[in-house]
C-alpha cells in the first residue's frame, strides 16, 4: 500500500479543485485509498515533493491515422483532407502500417502523460484490429474507432452503410471491453463524407450498443458551407439531432461556427465538446467560443486532434487554448483531466483522485512551485515541455519507458 507524499492537485470541476501543499497520496492494488494533507505523522513510502502530482491526462479527440502527417503547413481543414489525410490513411490497408504507427503513437500519448484517449482509425477493419492488438499489450485506456465514410472521399476509403455497420457489429462483440479499459467506438468523419443512411445507420448503431459516438461539427467556415450546400434545409446541428446522433453519448470535436440555437441543441442533448485549440490555430479554423458554450453549460474537454494537431502533450494544447481564451490554469487542467474523463464515460473510473478510482497519475516538474495552485500550473502551462513530465502511472504501476525500441 504505497504512499506517495508530494505536492497535489484534485480537480472536481472547472471551478472547484484541492491543493495539497504538500499531501500524501495512498494507493492500494491500482485503486485511490485516500488524499489528504500531509501531518507529521502520516508515513510515506516516498517523497516526491519537488514535483507536482496530477491526475493523469485524457485525451478526447485524436487520429492516430494522421500521427505521421504532423506540421504539413498552409492548408485550411478541406485542402488538408485533400493533400494529405485520405491518401495517409489509405496506407492502413496494411495491418502492418497500422500496427507500427499505434505503437509509435501510444508511446507518444503515454510519454506526455495521457492514459486515456479517444482516437480515430480508419475504415479499415484490419488496421481497427491490429490497433486493439496493440493497445491491449499497452497501459492505456480508451476508445478506438472505426471511421464510416461512404461519399466524397477515394474510393479505398469508402463502405457502403450497411457493412459499416455489420463490420462494427463484429468488432464491437470481439473486442469491446477488453480488459475492462478498450472499448469500441465509431466515427463519422463529418456530414460532407456520410449520407443520410450512413448517419442513421450508425445512430442505429450506438443505441444497440451504448458504444461512444465520436463526430467532428463546425470546425471551419467551408466546412459548414459545404454540409449546409448538402442539407440545405437544416443547420449543422438540427442535422445531427434530426439523423439521432446527439446524445450523452456523442463527443463533438471543434464547435467553432455554431449559432445560439445551435448550442441550445447541443445542451439539451448531453452531448460533450472536445476543444482542440493547436489544430484550430494550426488549419487558421476561427476561434473557439469558449464564454458562450459555458454559459450553456456544456461540458468541455481538450483534444489534441492529432495531425493537424502537431503536438499531443497537454501542457502545450492548455498554452494554445489560453492564447484563443485566457482562462485560469486550474480550470484548464480541470478539461485535460476530469472534464475529459467524463466526457469518455470514465468519470468513474479516472480523472481525479476520489477514493476508488484507479490510481492513474503524473509527476511534473514545475519551473515554480508554490502555495498558489494557479502559480505552479501556470509554470508548467507557459514554460513546460515534454520533459516536465517526469513519471506516469497507469492503474497504480509507473510506465517504464522507452515501450517500443
Amino acid at each position: 500500500m504505497p504512499r506517495y507524499l508530494s505536492n497535489i492537485f484534485n480537480p472536481l470541476s472547472p471551478d472547484v479543485h484541492r491543493y495539497f501543499f504538500p499531501g500524501v497520496l495512498e494507493v492500494e492494488n491500482g485503486k485511490i485509498i485516500s488524499v489528504s494533507e500531509y501531518r507529521h505523522n502520516i508515513r510515506y513510502d516516498e517523497d516526491l515533493t519537488e514535483y507536482l502530482l496530477v491526475p493523469a491526462f485524457v485525451d478526447t479527440h485524436t487520429h492516430l491515422s494522421q500521427f505521421h502527417i504532423r506540421s504539413k503547413a498552409g492548408f485550411t481543414l478541406l485542402d488538408w483532407l485533400s493533400n494529405f489525410v485520405f491518401e495517409e490513411e489509405a496506407r492502413f490497408s496494411s495491418r502492418e502500417y497500422a500496427g507500427d504507427i499505434a505503437r509509435e503513437f501510444f508511446h507518444e500519448a503515454l510519454s506526455c502523460g495521457v492514459t486515456s484517449i479517444a482516437l480515430y482509425v480508419t475504415v479499415h477493419n484490419s488496421a481497427v484490429e491490429e490497433v486493439f492488438n496493440v493497445a491491449s499489450s499497452l497501459p492505456v485506456r480508451g476508445h478506438i474507432a472505426k471511421v464510416w465514410m461512404d461519399r466524397n472521399a477515394p474510393a479505398g476509403l469508402l463502405e457502403p452503410p450497411d457493412a459499416s455497420y455489420r463490420s462494427s457489429h463484429k468488432l464491437f462483440r470481439r473486442y469491446n471491453n477488453t480488459d475492462k479499459r478498450l472499448f469500441f467506438s465509431v466515427a463519422l468523419r463529418f456530414p460532407i463524407t456520410s449520407t443520410e443512411e450512413g448517419m442513421k445507420l450508425a445512430a442505429r448503431f450506438q443505441n444497440e450498443t451504448g458504444t461512444l459516438l465520436q463526430l467532428h461539427i463546425a470546425e471551419s467556415r467551408d466546412e459548414v458551407d459545404r454540409v449546409k450546400e448538402l442539407f440545405p434545409n437544416l443547420s449543422y446541428t438540427e442535422l445531427y439531432q434530426r439523423m439521432g446522433l446527439l446524445s450523452n453519448r456523442t463527443v463533438l470535436a471543434h464547435a467553432i461556427h455554431l449559432a445560439d440555437d445551435e448550442l441550445g441543441i447541443l445542451k439539451s442533448s448531453g452531448a460533450y465538446i472536445s476543444h482542440c485549440p493547436a489544430a484550430n490555430l494550426f488549419l487558421h479554423s476561427g476561434q473557439f467560443p469558449l464564454d458562450r458554450i459555458k454559459e450553456r453549460g456544456i461540458p468541455i474537454s481538450l483534444g489534441s486532434d492529432i495531425g493537424a494537431g502537431p503536438y499531443i502533450l497537454p501542457l502545450a494544447l492548455m498554452r494554445d487554448m489560453y492564447y484563443i481564451n485566457p482562462t485560469t490554469p486550474s480550470e484548464m487542467f480541470y478539461y485535460a483531466t476530469l472534464g475529459g474523463a467524463k466526457a469518455l464515460g470514465f468519470g468513474d473510473v479516472v480523472g481525479n483522485f476520489t477514493p476508488g478510482k484507479e490510481a492513474d497519475f503524473v509527476l511534473l516538474s514545475p519551473y515554480v512551485l508554490s502555495h498558489n495552485i494557479d502559480t505552479t500550473l501556470s509554470s508548467l502551462i507557459f514554460e513546460g515541455e515534454r520533459s516536465s513530465v517526469r513519471s506516469v502511472y497507469f492503474r497504480g504501476r509507473k510506465i517504464e519507458f522507452p515501450l517500443i525500441s
